[in-house]
């Protein structure tokens, strides 16, 4: 699966460049095990999710832990966040800010994500190749997710590699919300081939995007 280690030492290279700071594959590996060292497999977890680097961490964890990712705009207000929780039976959630969420108790802070554990309201435990939950528009009514199996997210993401092969000199940018099926899958690509993914909050209408383009 390409979210996990690599051999001959491919996991030295480059990932993460956020702003001055930059990243490994290995380190940032370590950080998303680290994010997960308390939270059971098959957990669901529910990741606020924006263009940063708590984001990376908190979905690349999941995997690595089989645990399972569902990410929702870190603009949704409190309302929703509580809905979904419910409707989801997530068992965790990676908030933005400390905000005081329901059946939640605080457990830590780690890459600017507050990690609460949710009590009670539970069901089963998600089938075994449940990999990934992605929200819809929510254009016809309320939103709902759509389900993704380990083996469908790892065949896709090299799919699109042997149509568009990319390697280590790749360099892809967060243009896109990772929450986002094609915002996400762009850092999927960025995994899977080893190569450079550069977070920025900007929009590609605003200049500073731009010059962010031309520096790498």
């Amino acid at each position: 699966m390409f979210w996990e280690n690599a051999a001959n030492n491919i996991d030295a290279n480059i990932f993460i460049i956020d702003g001055v700071d930059k990243y490994t594959f290995e380190e940032i590996f370590l950080l998303a095990d680290e994010a997960y060292k308390d939270i059971p497999s098959r957990s669901i977890v529910l990741v606020e999710s924006k263009r940063d680097l708590g984001t990376v961490i908190a979905y690349l964890g999941a995997l690595r832990k089989q645990a399972v990712p569902l990410l929702i705009d870190a603009n949704s207000d409190t309302t929703m966040l509580d809905k979904l929780a419910k409707d989801y039976k997530a068992d965790f959630i990676f908030s933005i800010n400390d905000r005081s969420i329901e059946n939640c108790l605080p457990m830590r802070c780690f890459q600017d994500r507050f990690i609460s554990r949710r009590v009670g309201d539970f069901g089963e435990n998600p089938f075994t190749q449940l990999a990934l939950l992605i929200p819809t528009s929510g254009s016809t009514g309320d939103a709902k997710c759509v389900r993704t199996s380990y083996k469908s997210l790892n065949e896709v993401t090299y799919a699109v590699l042997r149509y568009m092969p990319m390697d280590a000199t790749r360099v892809s940018i967060s243009s896109l919300q990772l929450h986002y099926t094609y915002g996400l899958s762009v850092l999927n690509l960025a995994i899977a081939s080893r190569s450079k993914f550069v977070l920025t909050s900007h929009s590609w209408i605003e200049r500073d995007f731009w010059s962010l383009v031309e520096r790498c």
